[in-house]
């Protein structure tokens, strides 16, 4: 099997969308985002999302959504810990 980017990122599609194959169909491109670089990084962090068309506070909600749906746990020390991130859910 080859191993370049688009063979690895079809790999990487293809094991998401079965680990969370219930919630994968119904995801938005932002929300597919956090989840790939959550399972590329080990962990996805607000700003990570933000670019000069998504906010921070659209970050903020894509995570807390992503959190709710069961697919992104959340590590923190309080609510508003600066070192806040989300890592891979393991239902």
């Amino acid at each position: 099997m080859k191993n370049n980017i688009v063979a690895r990122a079809s790999r990487r599609n293809d094991l998401l969308q079965q680990r969370f194959e219930e919630q994968w169909p119904g995801m938005n491109f932002l929300e597919r985002r956090a989840v790939t670089l959550a399972y590329e990084h080990g962990k996805v962090q607000t700003k990570d999302l933000v670019t000069d068309e998504i906010s921070q506070d659209a970050s903020r909600r894509v995570l807390r959504k992503l959190v709710q749906k069961g697919v992104l746990d959340v590590v923190a020390t309080s609510p508003t810990s600066p070192t806040r991130h989300y890592i891979l859910s393991d239902n």
